[in-house]
């Protein structure tokens, strides 16, 4: 119910806000309007391949995280196996 209310407020919000502009600019800002959603579907495809190529990242440093706790682990071993010896 609550989604209701704001989507109400949102497209009175975008309907005003187009309503003074058409006063200030004219037709103008119907081709504006026509531009931004030309390029919603551009900006779907950039979004979804960025959101991709953040996942491919992040796999990356955790492999990386990884690898280097292992080597941390080993060097704290060798240590550990170092003092027993000295002692």
């Amino acid at each position: 119910m609550i989604f209701l209310g704001i989507f109400i407020e949102n497209l009175l919000e975008v309907v005003l806000s187009l309503y003074f502009l058409y006063g200030l600019l004219g037709y103008a800002v119907f081709a504006g309007c026509g531009v931004v959603l030309l390029l919603v579907p551009v900006n779907v495809l950039l979004s979804s391949r960025s959101f991709k190529l953040m996942q491919k990242i992040m796999q990356s440093k955790d492999e990386r995280i990884k690898l280097l706790s292992e080597v941390i682990e080993g060097i704290k071993v060798m240590n550990v196996i170092q003092k027993d010896r000295s002692k």
